[in-house]
C-alpha cells in the first residue's frame, strides 16, 4: 500500500492528521537536516498504522516536502 505524506518539519509537536485514506499531513518535531526528519516520520508513521518499522520505506520524495510511503 502506498500512502502520500506531506510533512512539516520542525514542528512544536508530532500530529498526524488524515485528510483521507491515502494522504497524510505528518507534523514532525525534527529538522530538515541530514535525513533527521524522514527518519523521525518512519518512526511516527510506523506507531500510526502499529507496524514493524521495516516494514515502511520511503519510495519518492526524500529530499521534498511531499513524499510518498510504501508500507509492506
Amino acid at each position: 500500500m502506498k500512502i502520500f505524506v506531506t510533512v512539516k518539519p520542525n514542528a512544536r509537536t508530532r500530529r498526524v492528521t488524515e485528510l483521507d485514506s491515502t494522504h497524510l499531513l505528518v507534523s514532525v518535531n525534527a529538522p530538515a537536516r541530514d535525513g533527521e526528519a524522514n527518519r523521525r516520520l518512519i518512526k511516527i508513521i510506523v506507531e500510526h498504522y502499529k507496524i514493524p518499522a521495516r516494514s515502511a520505506r520511503i519510495v519518492a520524495g526524500l529530499k521534498s516536502r511531499k513524499k510518498i510511503i510504501e508500507l509492506l
